[in-house]
């Protein structure tokens, strides 16, 4: 087995043209409910690039397309429960201090976290596909 790391920005085009919203005529980017239906799915994560940028790119339909102050709270919960399953988080405070987050994980502050978390300012999560 080979371990191969897909950069940002490799990773932002991919997601940007398979989650393009020209491409999904049937989802009302707007409605939370109606992306919660979507899946992505890299069953090879690894760091989780790919994963963040779908999260990303999906943000950004959203954001395009819904009302201007749109409540993004139940957008990030759909993308957390049904799109996106399982994040890695650290605090940026500790993941700074650690170093890397190689370092962090040796020092046990990572965390892995699943479908009920509840995000804090200050968290860097690494999404993971049904951790």
């Amino acid at each position: 087995l080979a371990a191969f790391y897909t950069s940002i920005p490799a990773s932002t085009l991919l997601a940007g043209l398979a989650l393009s919203p020209n491409r999904w005529d049937g989802v009302d980017w707007k409605s939370a409910d109606a992306i919660s239906g979507l899946r992505v799915v890299d069953p090879a994560c690894g760091t989780g690039t790919l994963l963040m940028a779908a999260y990303r790119q999906i943000v950004q339909n959203h954001m395009a397309t819904a009302p201007a102050g749109s409540e993004d709270t139940l957008l990030h919960q759909a993308l957390v429960e049904d799109v996106i399953i399982g994040a890695d988080v650290v605090d940026f405070p500790s993941l700074q201090q650690a170093g890397s987050e190689r370092r962090a994980r040796e020092k046990g502050i990572v965390h892995t976290e699943g479908r009920t978390y509840q995000v804090v300012d200050g968290d860097v999560i690494r999404f993971r596909f049904n951790v």
